[in-house]
C-alpha cells in the first residue's frame, strides 16, 4: 500500500511539474512575440559629422 501511494506521488508530481512547465513556455513565447524591434541605426566611428 505504501508503494502505492508513493507511485501516485510520484506520478503527480510530474504531471504538475509538466503542466507548469508548459504554461511556463506559453507565458515566455506570448511575452517574447510582443517585443516591439528596436530600429539599429549604424554607429559612425570617429571623426566629425561636418
Amino acid at each position: 500500500m505504501d508503494f502505492v501511494l508513493d507511485l501516485l506521488k510520484d506520478v503527480a508530481k510530474i504531471f504538475f511539474t509538466t503542466l507548469a512547465a508548459g504554461y511556463a513556455n506559453r507565458f515566455a513565447s506570448k511575452k517574447k512575440n510582443k517585443r516591439k524591434p528596436t530600429p539599429r541605426r549604424r554607429k559612425h566611428k570617429g571623426g566629425s559629422s561636418k
